[in-house]
């Protein structure tokens, strides 16, 4: 089997939101995702959603062939919004939304997109496994089987890690919900809006397409006591139960800059 031509344009983007969560982390997810260009033409976009060191960032990026998109901002993190503007930066008629702590095995790309070019789904998510408390140097030398052996299957209704769709829906729907702030659902609600579009939801468990969540101290319990975060969380979880809306957002969505108001109305 012939190589596919890496100067081709890509076929798939995979996108991913970053803010201080570890450049350690960061460099073995994009390793993982270099290794995948073998068997597909990808792009990998990292958001830069305002970390403080902007300079490491962007050179553990390139080191691994990945664009980096710096957003300057010091506001609430907000995983649909950093997302989002990946997104509008990619190019690939295919698009994969994942983590700074996810490595994906080889295939795992491939896999993805061929399951949406054979029209069986128009919405993948895939299995995560998430491993234990592992030092990097384990990470950076276990094969992915060995990796599988470590891992625990996340249960069926844990989604998160990969969301994977054309570039077309995500233009129809206008990306992920900018209303959603911190962490939090967000994956479940974007491909729940793609199934109120009339999408097939594919959950991938093929072995061939494996994605590994990297061990960090869960957000949820670090932050247990931080009402703002916890605030957000509720806010995200009722967003999510009630709005059936399919098409969020302001338009133009996934902006850098916020958006000028294209009317103003003057009362005298």
């Amino acid at each position: 089997m012939s190589e596919p031509d890496t100067n081709s344009s890509p076929e798939l983007s995979i996108v991913i939101g970053f803010r201080d969560w570890g450049l350690d982390r960061l460099g073995i997810a994009l390793g993982a995702h270099a290794k995948a260009r073998s068997l597909l033409p990808l792009e990998v976009v990292v958001v830069d959603y305002g970390s403080t060191d902007a300079a490491a960032v962007r050179q553990v990026c390139e080191a691994a062939g990945a664009r980096c998109v710096r957003v300057e901002i010091s506001g609430p993190w907000s995983r649909a919004h950093a997302l989002n503007i990946g997104i509008r930066h990619s190019t690939a008629p295919y698009v994969l939304t994942t983590d700074a702590d996810i490595a994906f095995s080889p295939s795992t790309a491939k896999v993805v997109v061929d399951a949406l070019k054979s029209g069986d789904a128009g919405f993948v998510v895939v299995q995560c496994n998430d491993l234990p408390l592992l030092p990097e140097e384990d990470l950076q030398q276990l094969s992915f089987p060995q990796l599988e052996e470590e891992a625990t299957k996340r249960p069926p209704w844990g989604m998160g890690g990969c969301a994977a769709t054309s570039r077309g829906l995500f233009d129809a729907i206008r990306g992920y919900d900018e209303r959603l702030n911190v962490y939090g659902g967000e994956d479940l609600d974007v491909a729940q809006r793609a199934h109120d579009r009339g999408e097939i939801v594919k959950w991938l468990d093929n072995p061939g397409a494996r994605i590994f969540h990297i061990y960090h101290p869960p957000e949820r319990e670090s932050r247990a006591k931080d009402e703002v975060f916890q605030d957000a969380v509720a806010r995200n979880s009722k967003i999510i139960r009630h709005d059936r809306t399919v098409v969020r957002n302001a338009y133009p969505w996934g902006r850098i800059e916020p958006a000028l108001p294209s009317l103003s109305v003057c009362i005298v």
